[in-house]
């Protein structure tokens, strides 16, 4: 069969993958930022306007914190994900261990720097001058939040680690858990014990670690990645904070948007205009929850495919991000839109002069919404093709050039419903930003998706050199397994090698649908043959249970009484180059490298 004949069935399994790993992404992202909303609400319902308006003081902290510990999330398993698309698993164990490393010491600093300087840093955020009353509340809340800065950076993680892992529900076991731990928290500080600022911020602290133990547990079993002695360096982190530079950029941006937008509403508005942006960037960790989900499924499977120079499977990723990521966010800008007003009530109850403005702010803003998901998906695939420059200066102009110039500009001009308009400005000028760089990239209008996607020209080989099939049945492993032979002797590999490829297409995929395949579901082997560096890589990729012909080599050489058991895979194992085995995103992929001669 040909690429075009097998199309459909390696879409059904990308799709497959997205589905599962999107879902997933988004009730963690939901859950891990439904921890703020819900301190923003209980401070409203039960603290009032200015314990709120304090509280929205903190998000450049937030911010700050979630930029180096994301940076790094996003450094580490785009570098990861790249080394287990190529089965280099030893580098991908150095490469965890010195982020481990350098995420226990920069959370150190973090909460070191958050308790003895915490008077320096309310001022710095606002609290001063006509707005000293809410110092006191502001250093109660970060005394309290200091204790999180550990559990939340390295969960951060330790979720995008996980999830390459497959550890899917343990992710949302210990998010949920931690989001639980918060309310019930949140709810005594409130009632019981009235801990003010300090007891909410600390709910969240013990939620934290109470994930981050849940998260770590999964090390207690048998994982891919943990931590080693072996060839220790620190020179990783060059290039995990290389991939994530731009995640610094987005977040130190949108640190900087937010510090400035409130510098602004200081200096020219009355105080009800800080509420309501407190109140709306507080439910920004909500909404955008979904957008986010998205965003890391597309970092997650990318690195994967990344590295494994698989266009078809980039193709697919971005035509299905980009359809369902839109249509997610257009369906939360709808929804936010109609009910804004409903919405905003479960915080300011009641509240004449805050309610009004901070529905109007949150209407104006949520319109942006599709347009920022689009700007994201675009670093992410940036990030993954490892265009640094590009990426960041996307995340610098989206998350702050554009919108400071029309806050600032617009604010002056109109008033305040100018500031909340600027979001939707904003990202409007960074659509037509991302359009011109794909016009510079392919050098005209954008014709296919390798232009929209921005692919670089040598991605994936030539057509000569590779061949994509899909098999589901015994049948269609032997017609696989014979059209690899004719293909290889084409290609003017010797008759031995392509008999060995052939014969590897032909036991391995015969043994993952005996002992993988699941009646229950529609099963498909993956299969790709590509010439790299200089040999011959055979890659079968499935999403059954898990089947590591490795593991049944070793225990058929234990077994002394049948010689002949697994004889298929001992006679694999003795010709090929090298087999390496792997369940990343809970999908099995096989690479076996043949020793073979063009």
């Amino acid at each position: 069969m040909s690429e075009h004949q097998n199309l459909g069935a390696e879409v059904s399994m990308v799709k497959r993958l997205f589905f599962s790993l999107a879902v997933s992404q988004v009730l963690t992202v939901c859950c891990f930022m439904l921890s703020t909303v819900v301190n923003g609400i209980f401070i409203g319902k039960f603290l009032g306007a200015q314990d709120i308006a304090a509280f929205g003081l903190i998000n450049p902290v937030y911010l700050l914190l979630s930029a180096v510990s994301s940076t790094f999330a996003v450094g580490v398993s785009t570098y990861c994900g790249t080394l287990l698309g190529k089965g280099n698993i030893q580098k991908a164990k150095e490469v965890f261990t010195s982020n481990a490393v350098a995420i226990i010491f920069l959370s150190l600093a973090f909460t070191f720097t958050a308790i003895f300087f915490a008077d320096g840093l309310c001022e710095i955020m606002g609290a001063h001058g006509t707005h000293e009353n809410l110092k006191p509340g502001l250093m109660s809340y970060l005394y309290g939040f200091a204790p999180a800065f550990f559990p939340m950076a390295a969960g951060v993680n330790l979720i995008s680690l996980l999830y390459l892992e497959g550890a899917k529900k343990r992710v949302l076991i210990g998010t949920i858990s931690s989001l639980v731990v918060n309310i019930i928290g949140d709810f005594l500080s409130v009632t019981v014990f009235d801990g003010g600022l300090f007891g909410i911020a600390l709910a969240t602290s013990c939620g934290s670690y109470v994930s981050f133990i849940i998260l770590a547990s999964h090390y207690l079993h048998d994982p891919i990645l943990f931590f080693t002695r072996k060839n220790f360096s620190l020179k990783p982190l060059g290039e995990i904070f290389s991939l994530g530079f731009a995640n610094v950029i987005s977040r130190l941006s949108v640190f900087g948007r937010i510090f400035a937008i409130n510098h602004l509403l200081v200096a020219f508005f009355p105080q009800v205009a800080l509420t309501a942006f407190s109140v709306k960037s507080n439910l920004d960790n909500l909404y955008l929850s979904g957008v986010f989900g998205i965003v890391v499924t597309i970092l997650t499977l990318g690195a994967v495919f990344s590295g494994e120079e698989d266009k078809m499977s980039m193709k697919i990723l971005y035509k299905l991000s980009l359809k369902y990521g839109l249509m997610l966010a257009g369906f939360i800008s709808v929804v936010v839109f109609v009910f804004a007003e409903q919405i905003i009530n479960v915080y300011l109850p009641e509240d004449p002069e805050a309610v009004p403005e901070t529905v109007m702010a949150l209407r104006l803003y949520i319109i942006s919404l599709p347009l920022y998901f689009i700007g994201e998906m675009y670093v992410s695939f940036a990030r993954v093709l490892r265009k640094k420059v590009f990426s960041s200066v996307l995340c610098a102009l989206e998350s702050f050039v554009f919108v400071i110039f029309f806050a600032y500009a617009l604010g002056y001009s109109v008033g305040l419903n100018g500031v909340w308009i600027s979001f939707f400005c904003g990202e409007v000028a960074t659509m037509i930003f991302i359009f011109a760089a794909i016009c510079k990239h392919c050098g005209h209008l954008p014709k296919s998706l390798d232009d929209f996607i921005m692919l670089p020209k040598d991605f994936d080989v030539s057509p000569k050199e590779r061949l994509r099939l899909t098999v589901s049945n015994m049948q269609e492993v032997l017609d696989a397994s014979e059209n690899v032979r004719k293909f290889l002797l084409k290609q003017g590999v010797s008759e031995r090698d392509a008999y060995i490829t052939a014969l590897s297409v032909e036991e391995m995929g015969g043994n993952i649908i005996r002992w993988s395949f699941q009646s229950a579901k529609k099963n498909t082997i993956s299969i790709y043959l590509v010439f790299k560096n200089n040999e011959w890589i055979l890659r079968l990729r499935d999403d059954c249970k898990p089947f590591n012909p490795k593991q049944w080599f070793e225990l058929s050489l234990q077994n002394q009484d049948d010689p002949f058991k697994n004889m298929g895979i001992r006679m694999i194992m003795s010709m090929a180059k090298h087999i390496e085995y792997l369940n990343v995103l809970s999908i099995n992929n096989l690479l076996v490298r043949l020793p073979q001669n063009r």
